[in-house]
C-alpha cells in the first residue's frame, strides 16, 4: 500500500512539474499574444484557490470530527 501511495505522489509531483514548465514556455507567447494573459490567469489562480481554501474550512465546519 505505501508504495502505492508513494507512486501515486510521484506521479502528482511529476504532473505538476510538467504543468509549471509549460506554462513557463509559453509566457512569452502570452506577453506578446495579450500583455494583460498573465495578469488575469494569476488573478484567476489565486480566486479559485481562495474558494479551495473557504471549501476546505466549509468542509471542517460541516463535519468536526474530521480533525
Amino acid at each position: 500500500m505505501r508504495d502505492s501511495l508513494n507512486w501515486v505522489f510521484r506521479m502528482v509531483i511529476l504532473d505538476h512539474i510538467q504543468v509549471l514548465f509549460f506554462l513557463q514556455a509559453l509566457e512569452g507567447f502570452y506577453e506578446n499574444f495579450d500583455a494583460e494573459f498573465i495578469t488575469v490567469r494569476t488573478k484567476a489562480r489565486e480566486v479559485l484557490q481562495r474558494e479551495d481554501d473557504l471549501n476546505e474550512i466549509v468542509q471542517v465546519k460541516k463535519h468536526p470530527n474530521i480533525l
